[in-house]
């Protein structure tokens, strides 16, 4: 397997008042390079480098693949390049609408790049939720930039003798380079399709998609291994899931907890007389995936939250955040009685994975039937 050693000073440095990101380009082919970012949650120390970018040389200038999380690590990595050859920055290529992949746009667009993306990027949104979470400092000059053409189907590229193709899958974007033999997959990673806890529609469609194509490395936004053992790590993963499905059938089955939007939800519990539950995660928050391995795993909280609540599930790297709750922490458990909005129990960070079950247990406990009282 083939994978990058990939550190980052825990000291937060600046240059001329700037954050220091620290960036080193790696050689995947002679002419492909990408910065890849820590396995981390955005932080103040890190300024939010913990996504995966990459530049494809052509013969007429650079192609980037996902700008970074702030103007200043896309000004840094530009240097970056300039250093090895200052060619123009044609196009940037979004694969997620994720603010992480794409709020460097900004400094490429003043470049005079070209910004390629989802139509969902350009949904607005109330503030940049990044802000938040790291220095100002890292922050600064930080802003959504309007993309120039906004993807609802498969697209080609065509600069020289190379030709990239773009390939749209649900809210993704699938970038290929035939003649470097790479994949760029953005969210699409084993470690991603893990906190899901199982392959969704979507998984499944860009598996598909991109197994036949010839290619030799595969990079996704998060991650080191880059070559065809992460597929094959997806695919077995995907296979022991079915397997355990079938298995499970077979058994007394114990069922996942099924989420839905907070809207539905709440009418929902109205008229069933049910509680609702507002699970607040984002990508890269190890406490997160920790939180979702045991609601995957303890059958009693599954049991009480299947009988007595709708469960809503919001990821704030891509969702809007209720305004009336006072999420700041991820992962967030509330636990909300729908006819008076009243929050009955919050719970922030490890304890939402040391105290659940035992809140859930003062309102919800089958042996007590107190759920409806």
């Amino acid at each position: 397997m083939m994978h990058y050693i990939i550190t980052l000073s825990l000291l937060t440095t600046f240059v001329f008042g700037e954050f220091n990101y620290h960036l080193n380009s790696h050689n995947i082919t002679p002419d492909i390079k990408c910065f890849f970012g820590l396995q981390a949650e955005p932080s103040m120390i890190n300024g939010a480098n913990v996504i995966n970018t990459c530049y494809i040389k052509t013969d007429e200038g650079y192609v980037i693949i996902d700008s970074g999380p702030t103007y200043h690590y896309a000004q840094q990595a530009y240097k970056v390049m300039e250093t090895e050859e200052a060619l123009p920055i044609k196009y940037v290529i979004n694969t997620s609408s994720n603010e992480l992949n794409s709020l460097g746009n900004q400094f490429y667009k003043e470049q005079g790049a070209t910004l390629i993306g989802l139509k969902s990027s350009l949904k607005k949104r109330q503030g940049i939720l990044l802000k938040d979470k790291i220095s100002q400092e890292a922050f600064e000059n930080t802003r959504t930039t309007t993309l120039d053409f906004s993807l609802s189907n498969d697209k080609n590229l065509i600069l020289g003798s190379s030709i990239i193709e773009i390939k749209k899958i649900e809210d993704q974007l699938i970038v290929y380079a035939p003649h470097s033999k790479t994949i760029f997959v953005g969210d699409f990673s084993p470690s991603k399709i893990k906190t899901e806890h199982k392959p969704t529609k979507k998984w499944t469609k860009i598996l598909k998609k991109i197994e036949p194509l010839s290619w030799d490395y595969i990079i996704s936004s998060h991650g080191i291994d880059i070559d065809r053992y992460a597929l094959t790590e997806m695919q077995e993963y995907f296979d022991l899931f079915q397997q355990e499905s079938q298995e499970s059938s077979q058994k007394k089955p114990t069922h996942c907890i099924e989420y839905t939007n907070l809207k539905q939800a709440k009418k929902t519990a109205l008229k069933e007389h049910k509680f609702v539950m507002i699970k607040v995660e984002a990508d890269n928050c190890n406490p997160c995936k920790k939180l979702n391995e045991l609601l995957k795993n303890n059958n009693h909280i599954k049991q009480m939250v299947n009988q007595h609540i709708k469960a809503v599930k919001i990821n704030r790297d891509y969702d809007e955040i209720p305004t009336n709750y006072n999420i700041i922490v991820t992962p967030t458990i509330l636990l909300v009685k729908p006819e008076s909005n009243r929050v009955l129990v919050k719970l922030e960070g490890s304890e939402t994975f040391e105290d659940l079950e035992d809140s859930l247990k003062l309102f919800v406990d089958d042996s007590d039937k107190l759920a409806l009282q």
